[in-house]
């Protein structure tokens, strides 16, 4: 199967007095919700529906668990998880606390796996 696009006409973000270009766009082909996902394992292997749940259950709060005390959370073919910062800039290191932070958030870095999948994809216009 192909990921599907269409074309959207853009300014260039570094350039906004340029011509408009046009540009492919990925369109979404739905949703893949944790119920289809806890479906799909449950056909897929021995393991019932209920199990498959309490498993992502767990699986969900020793992620945040981790993440909320700084580690990285490491997912095998998937890929790590890890929390960034924006923070105001100080003159001096000593100045530099935790009332300095603006904002956090989780940063997704693919595995090779992942990435190789994004080498191998086929695109068809919608």
């Amino acid at each position: 199967m192909a990921v599907k696009y269409n074309v959207v006409q853009r300014r260039n973000p570094a350039d906004p007095g340029a011509v408009r270009m046009f540009y492919a766009s990925a369109q979404s082909a739905g949703d893949l919700t944790m119920d289809e996902i806890i479906r799909r394992i449950e056909y897929a292997s021995s393991i019932n529906g209920a199990d498959v749940n309490a498993v992502v259950y767990s699986f969900t709060h020793v992620l945040v668990d981790g993440l909320s005390n700084g580690q990285i959370v490491r997912l095998g073919d998937v890929g790590s998880l890890r929390i960034g910062l924006s923070s105001e800039g100080k003159a001096a290191e000593n100045e530099v606390g935790g009332e300095c932070v603006k904002k956090a958030r989780v940063i997704f870095t693919p595995s090779a796996k992942l990435k190789n999948m994004l080498l191998t994809l086929k695109y068809e216009k919608a």
